[in-house]
Parts: structure tokens; C-alpha cells; sequence
């Protein structure tokens, strides 16, 4: 059972926004596109290799979604990857959030209009910026919001592990932690009420 292992490592439990089980998945029901997959990485990752050419995946992220990183290392567990049965060479790089992830490319730059070799950086979750947006960047600070989902968000200077918060490394400092509990479908449940 990977579960205790991956919170052992990440300090979280695979959940809903996880897309490790659907790794998982992937592999032991579609192998030939498991296969043929190079890397795994989120929307920013991907925007960020479609400006730099380098697959990447920033901490918060990898952090927050149990991507197999180690929060004590901030690297992935190669083990830990080894025992969900996935193959380590298909997970992207770690980035922090405050260092840039390469250049706009000459490819880039000509599709876009950005200037080429302009620094480009990758922010994580978007609950992570807002929560820098509404003044929430130090330590006992904390955001909460409500749209199709609640998020209540805490900042520590600890790592806290627990199976009913989830534990993010912050996007400003690897040092802070975004302690914080979702509820995915506060706003759609309005629609029971109307």
C-alpha cells in the first residue's frame, strides 16, 4: 500500500487533485499510452516548456499534489516512485517558484512576440497566488476564499503532516509551508439550494 509511503515522503494522502492514482491508473489500464508518455507535469509546467523547451514542475505543486517529492529534500523519491509502479525518467524537474525555468526560446518568441531570452518563471496553484494577492505572505497569516470550491489557507514556518490538511510548499519561500483544507464542491452545491 502506497499511501503510508506517500505520506511518510510528502506528507499528504493521495486525494481528489492527486494525479498520482491516475498515473497509477494510466499504467495499469492503458500501458501503450503510459508508454509512449515522456513526462508528466501540470498546465503551468507545460506552458513553461512551450516558452523554454524544459519540462518542469515547481515545488508547490509537486508539494501539494503528492507528485512523489520528498518535502524534506525537495526532490523526488526515486523509491517512492519505484513502489506506485511508475517510472521515475517520466517525471518532469523541480523548480522552486522564485528561479526561472530557462529562457523564451527563439520558437517562442517568434510565435508569440516575447522577447526572446526573457526569463520565464512558473507560479503553481492558483489558490498560492491569491493567497500572496490578498496580503497573506508570512508565517501565522493565513487566506481563506470560496468560489466552486472553499480553501482555507494557513502559512507556517513548520511542516505539518496530517491526513486532513493538505501541506504545500509556499511559492515564495521553500522554507514556509501553506497548511490548508479544500472543500471541492462548496460553490456548485448552491445550485441544490436554487
Amino acid at each position: 500500500n502506497c499511501r503510508e509511503l506517500i505520506f511518510a515522503k510528502c506528507g499528504n494522502i493521495p486525494n481528489m487533485l492527486s494525479p498520482i492514482p491516475h498515473l497509477m491508473w494510466l499504467k495499469n489500464n492503458e500501458k501503450s499510452i503510459y508508454d509512449k508518455t515522456f513526462k508528466y507535469t501540470e498546465a503551468s509546467g507545460y506552458i513553461g516548456l512551450k516558452f523554454t523547451g524544459n519540462f518542469t514542475l515547481d515545488y508547490s505543486m509537486a508539494s501539494a499534489l503528492d507528485y512523489g517529492m520528498d518535502t524534506g529534500s525537495l526532490k523526488f523519491d526515486e523509491g517512492l516512485i519505484k513502489a506506485m509502479g511508475l517510472a521515475i525518467s517520466k517525471f518532469p524537474g523541480l523548480q522552486a517558484n522564485t528561479e526561472s525555468i530557462g529562457n523564451i526560446s527563439a520558437k517562442a518568441s517568434e510565435e508569440t512576440g516575447l522577447a526572446q531570452g526573457t526569463p520565464v518563471f512558473i507560479a503553481g496553484l492558483d489558490i498560492f497566488a491569491a493567497t500572496i494577492a490578498a496580503g497573506a505572505t508570512s508565517a501565522g497569516q493565513g487566506f481563506y476564499s470560496t468560489g466552486s470550491a472553499g480553501n482555507m489557507i494557513v502559512i507556517s514556518n513548520k511542516r505539518i503532516s496530517s491526513p486532513s490538511v493538505t501541506n504545500a510548499i509556499s511559492i515564495t519561500d521553500s522554507s514556509l509551508s501553506y497548511i490548508f483544507g479544500s472543500q471541492g464542491s462548496l460553490g456548485y452545491s448552491f445550485d441544490w439550494f436554487v
